[in-house]
């Protein structure tokens, strides 16, 4: 009886050192356990008194230490994993200052065109959405259209800088013609950036120009209501109401987007055109 006694303590107690791991105490736990049925066994007949009493009760210990001592120091464990936690908190600002510093001077040197040191720097920095939209902006300074505008794409939240960069990279990998994709994506910026008056007049201007006038009209007003004084935006909503067969707010739109542009510089093709469009009006041509 001694012996099984013994022999289910023992058992136990290399079951526990199994399931929780051998650290120092369990193992010695286990080795005065497993010393105790051995002593039992084979001198049960030699011992005399109590001894074999001892045996078990050393045996009985030895589980009970196992079962105390034997895990492998989960308090200690979970102290360390709360420690790893604060520091990773605390140097999480840091790391926040780091990359902010390290991106302006990705962009700086991608303005100053230094491609090379830039895509270094680049490679230096942890794969995040950030690295994204600066490796696609390195990518659109060399006129890489074609590679940069999947490093925009692969970016899960877009804001206004990301979406004008893919939107840009798109636009001139098309030679500077608007396809369904590319209308497709300036909607979905619109829809995303909803008061970025840029985001919103590139759709209204691509609905355009695939002949979605129905589509234009709208993201044009609402480019208007941010910026009422865009003579770009007034240009295409003109064209825009023309097309839908309003000749009369055609015209009035088309006269302001003229005002608008005479008291900018630089826009004197923008009012060659408008001055075009007049006659084509006046002449109802489309």
């Amino acid at each position: 009886m001694l012996k099984i006694i013994t022999a289910v303590f023992t058992v136990l107690t290399l079951l526990l050192l199994l399931v929780t791991g051998f650290t120092l105490w369990g193992t010695l736990a286990f080795l005065l356990a497993a010393a105790a049925l051995v002593g039992i066994c084979f001198f049960r007949e030699k011992l005399s008194g109590k001894m074999a009493f001892i045996g078990v009760a050393v045996a009985t210990v030895s589980f009970l230490v196992s079962a105390l001592f034997g895990a492998p120091g989960m308090p200690h464990f979970d102290e360390s994993a709360q420690s790893d936690v604060l520091m990773t908190e605390e140097n999480q600002g840091d790391n926040d200052l780091w990359d902010s510093v390290v991106a302006a001077d990705i962009d700086r040197m991608i303005l100053d065109g230094k491609y090379d040191e830039a895509k270094e720097k680049i490679s230096g920095l942890p794969y995040c959405d950030d690295r994204s939209v600066l490796e696609g902006k390195l990518l659109l300074a060399q006129e890489e259209y074609y590679s940069a505008i999947p490093c925009f794409n692969k970016v899960e939240s877009k804001d206004e800088e990301c979406y004008s960069l893919l939107i840009e990279a798109m636009y001139r990998q098309n030679n500077g013609k608007v396809d369904a994709s590319l209308c497709s994506k300036a909607q979905d910026a619109a829809y995303d950036c909803p008061f970025d008056p840029y985001l919103m007049y590139f759709a209204g201007y691509s609905c355009y120009e695939t002949d979605q006038y129905v589509q234009a009209a709208y993201y044009l007003s609402k480019t208007l209501e941010m910026e009422p004084e865009n003579p770009y935006a007034n240009y295409y909503y003109a064209l825009t109401a023309y097309a839908l067969g309003h000749t009369e707010q055609a015209t009035a739109f088309l006269d302001y987007a003229g005002e608008c542009a005479a008291a900018q510089d630089g826009l004197d093709d923008l009012l060659a055109s408008i001055e075009e469009y007049k006659k084509l009006m006046e002449e109802g041509k489309q």
